[in-house]
């Protein structure tokens, strides 16, 4: 009885995708979503040299969120 050749092909790895993955999606779909919404979502204004505008506050809200991170 004759014998087989052993099986040198490697296995098969299941794609993965990064981690937090699932959630930056979502984000990008809320931010896109919004800027059809209100169509002026991404504008950003210099007033007394100060910015203003939507990305701005996301960003300003998130600040304190990315601190307690931190700790």
């Amino acid at each position: 009885m004759p014998q087989s050749l052993p099986d040198t092909t490697p296995p098969k790895r299941r794609f993965r995708w990064p981690t937090g993955m699932p959630q930056l999606a979502a984000l990008l779909l809320v931010l896109l979503v919004d800027s059809l919404v209100a169509p002026h979502f991404w504008q950003v204004v210099l007033q007394d040299g100060r910015l203003f505008g939507s990305p701005i506050d996301i960003l300003n809200r998130a600040a304190p969120l990315r601190y307690w991170r931190l700790v």
